[in-house]
């Protein structure tokens, strides 16, 4: 493991999960990603667009993921 904590913010986009994702992306030692419905407009270069209630597109999102909030 390289030290890093990845954390994939489902829901991202959205007023709570933009505040908790600029947040989260002040320390050096967290990787985020965002998976959303929509692309985030404050984050695009870390969003995934995806619709979690599949099964199949949230595996493939979280795959990597040590946290999902």
């Amino acid at each position: 493991m390289n030290g890093m904590t990845n954390i994939n913010v489902i829901g991202g986009s959205g007023f709570i999960g933009t505040r908790l994702v600029s947040r989260l992306i002040k320390n050096s030692e967290i990787s985020v990603k965002i998976i959303d419905k929509a692309p985030s407009k404050k984050f695009p270069e870390l969003t995934r667009v995806g619709d979690v209630r599949s099964v199949q597109e949230l595996q493939e999102c979280i795959s990597e993921q040590s946290i999902i909030v």
